[in-house]
């Protein structure tokens, strides 16, 4: 993955330089790219072309993005460095309420296939509860509480959340990955009113973790070493944010309100370019329980009752 210095410098040499630069800097900065990254990315272009001899006007294109960078120009032109890349608390509650769930089950599928990956002699059971986990997300915003195919909002989430650090703690605090297992189940059967408030202080709590835990295994699967494990944090912000950001513009396009079916096909491919290298299969095409069509969630989260974790 290119550093900000050579994207930059890879900007600089098209023939169109200033509206090019201009462009990958607003680019980087929308990625998360911090401020200091990209100013020192600038600095280090400008260095570069002074060493080749580059005159004052040459220098003032450079300067000149950096001056929309810090805010020294009109308000219209400036560059903002400082957008969260990870969705808030306050742009998540403004989701309807089964998006909110969708985009939750969305990140723990997303990580479960590294379950394993992390703790490939793990009890075949393990990875199997937290498969069913993640169907009770789906399955609950695809039929937005009709029937018996729901869970309460706060327990799929809930539930989500604990995949997701079920897979983070697979290779780091085992202990910590069995308790959390264990919890999935505790998760959607403690919730039972289904009008329970998802926008309580808690929920944004769930949510940090939820996508702290996506953005960190992640970027720990993509990071070749140290050195790169600053570029694989912002690529995997891209792609959680990017989940996020097509959720709003269906909500909105589409006037979505709390009662409106979410299923996880909204999304599309999980990988449109295709998955990472090395990266794992997913855990639902092959655990040893698969799901029937004709089941509901009631009847999953019975099956998780079942599936006792030693």
């Amino acid at each position: 993955m290119a550093t900000p210095f050579e994207r930059v410098k890879a900007a600089w040499g098209l023939s169109n330089r200033e509206s090019e630069l201009n462009r990958v800097v607003e680019a980087m900065a929308s990625e998360g790219v911090t401020r200091d990254e990209l100013d020192n990315a600038l600095g280090q272009l400008l260095d570069e072309v002074r060493d080749a001899g580059a005159d004052d006007e040459t220098e003032e294109i450079i300067n000149n993005v950096g001056d929309r960078l810090h805010g020294w120009c009109h308000e219209s032109r400036r560059i903002s460095a400082e957008t969260s890349a990870q969705p808030t608390q306050e742009e998540i509650a403004k989701l309807p309420r089964w998006a909110q769930v969708a985009f939750a089950a969305r990140c723990a599928r997303r990580v479960l296939p590294l379950f394993s990956h992390r703790w490939p002699d793990a009890p075949e059971n393990y990875a199997t509860r937290l498969t069913w986990a993640v169907e009770v997300g789906e399955r609950s915003a695809a039929h937005a509480g009709a029937g018996e195919d729901w869970a309460p909002p706060a327990g799929a989430l809930t539930c989500a959340a604990y995949v997701c650090d079920a897979v983070t703690n697979a290779s780091r605090d085992r202990a910590r990955a069995i308790e959390v297992i264990r919890h999935t189940v505790t998760a959607v059967t403690k919730f039972k009113d289904r009008a329970e408030n998802i926008f309580d202080p808690h929920i944004g709590e769930v949510f940090h973790a939820i996508t702290s835990h996506t953005i960190g295994v992640i970027a720990n699967h993509l990071a070749i070493s140290q050195e790169t494990f600053n570029a694989a944090v912002r690529e995997a912000n891209t792609i959680v944010r990017g989940d996020f950001e097509h959720l709003v513009r269906l909500a909105a396009g589409q006037h979505w309100s709390n009662e409106t079916p979410v299923p996880p096909d909204v999304f599309g491919p999980m990988w449109p370019n295709g998955a990472p290298k090395s990266w794992p299969k997913d855990l639902s095409k092959n655990h040893d329980q698969p799901i029937a069509g004709d089941m509901t969630v009631r009847s999953i989260v019975g099956h998780i009752v079942q599936a006792v974790v030693a």
